[in-house]
């Protein structure tokens, strides 16, 4: 973690670069994908609210701590409850780069 730390502080145009690309590729995948791909299989939209927030932690699972795979599952659920009920993935993206904009901040400019 303190050599990602230290690339970020070095190059904080590709930190940005990271949200905008994350907040894009991982609602694409996550919401876009395969909840919906989820919904349609097990014919319930409650099991692809739960189930994509269970893999989008599971795939932030390698950063560790318990903490950081909450979190994405907590975000998850709300991410895909909004997804599921405004067919607007848009507003997650842009929740999610400001959420990784936030923490960048914190990063590079607080610690």
């Amino acid at each position: 973690m303190k050599n990602r730390i230290k690339i970020l502080q070095a190059h904080p145009l590709l930190y940005l670069f990271t949200c905008i690309t994350t907040g894009i590729t991982e609602e694409i995948i996550f919401r876009g994908y395969l909840q919906t791909r989820i919904e349609l299989i097990f014919k319930s939209p409650l099991a692809g609210i739960i189930l994509s927030a269970i893999f989008l932690s599971l795939a932030h699972s390698t950063n560790g701590t318990a903490q950081e795979i909450a979190i994405p599952f907590m975000i998850g659920i709300i991410f895909s409850v909004y997804y599921f009920r405004y067919k607007n993935i848009y507003i997650p993206m842009a929740f999610l780069f400001f959420i990784l904009l936030c923490t960048a901040y914190d990063i590079l400019f607080i610690k």
